[in-house]
């Protein structure tokens, strides 16, 4: 980890600070980690002017130090990673006999998911003057990331010994059924019904 020191009798906190700072976060003279200086005889900020950090530290050294109304916000803004999801349950295991249902083994549930990993913790300051006329620092941790989805619950599945599946027809009867004999009626006379004609009706056997 390297310093970066910014020294000047009267130090303004505002704008051209900060594109200062980008300008050696950009050319690779200040990296994560690293800790900033600041330090001069009056070191005050633009009015209400807030100077965000978020990768590196930062040391404010001075005789007087005036806020002027901003601040200085170190928080973090990197979320937490997701924990890993939950292992699915067990199946459970039904067999059907005769058309009777046996419970064989029961579903198990999923295993619970994991907790988020806990999110980036904020930068430090360290403030040391001799008269302090306002100050305000900020430091929040990022947020810890999303718990994991509980895995499945295991579900039930069906098992049936062979020749007694739940959609297998009954089998049909191989037996014969007998009825009993229809009586039959001959009609003798002539072939066509004629006026007058006599129609006899033998018995029936």
């Amino acid at each position: 980890m390297t310093a970066r020191t910014y020294f000047r009798d009267l130090l303004r906190i505002g704008p051209g600070l900060r594109q200062v700072l980008d300008t050696e976060v950009a050319g690779g003279r200040l990296s994560p980690g690293d800790t900033v200086y600041l330090a001069g005889r009056e070191v005050t900020h633009d009015q209400n002017y807030v100077l965000q950090v978020q990768d590196y530290h930062l040391v404010i050294a001075a005789e007087t130090y005036d806020c002027n109304g901003g601040g200085v916000d170190v928080s973090s803004t990197k979320v937490g990673d997701t924990g890993a999801s939950g292992s699915p349950g067990k199946n459970g295991e039904v067999e059907i006999i005769k058309a009777v249902p046996r419970v064989v083994a029961d579903s198990t549930p999923g295993t619970p998911g994991a907790s988020g990993a806990p999110g980036e913790a904020a930068a430090s300051v360290t403030l040391v003057c001799g008269e302090l006329k306002a100050a305000r620092v900020t430091a929040r941790g990022g947020v810890g990331g999303a718990g994991a989805p509980g895995g499945r619950g295991g579900q039930g599945d069906l098992k049936s010994l062979h020749g007694h599946e739940p959609d297998t027809p009954e089998p049909r009867s191989t037996s014969t059924l007998h009825r009993p004999p229809v009586a039959t009626v001959d009609l003798v006379g002539s072939a066509a019904p004629v006026a007058g004609s006599l129609w006899s009706v033998p018995a029936i056997r």
